[in-house]
């Protein structure tokens, strides 16, 4: 799992001399996020030769089976991997990973 580093720099100045330099960082996971509005953008339309598709835990298929879309479902991708999104499926930090060759990427409505 990716970690996000979320960083922040201030630097004050008193006539052209850096007096003081703060830096607060913090380290988040993806799961730490709330991924239903990250995910707001696009969208993945559910679109499989062979219905149902597998919503996996993990970006391959040795991952296991979370839950079954019927064709025509519509879900929020959160990130790409390797042919692979991440998308929600229980809002609001629920995810699951879907094939990328089996859905059509679109806006989401």
């Amino acid at each position: 799992m990716k970690l996000i580093q979320i960083a922040t720099l201030s630097l004050f100045v008193i006539s052209g001399i850096a007096i003081s330099l703060q830096v607060n960082a913090s380290q988040r996971q993806p799961s730490d996020l709330n991924v239903a509005t990250i995910a707001q953008r696009t969208c993945a339309v559910v679109n499989d030769p062979e219905p149902p598709l597998n919503v996996r835990s993990g970006p391959g298929t040795n991952f296991r089976i979370l839950v079954q879309l019927n064709n025509g479902s519509q879900v929020a991708i959160v990130e790409e991997q390797d042919g692979w999104y991440r998308v929600v499926i229980n809002p609001p930090n629920g995810t699951g990973w879907v094939a990328g060759n089996r859905v059509i990427v679109t806006s989401c409505n």
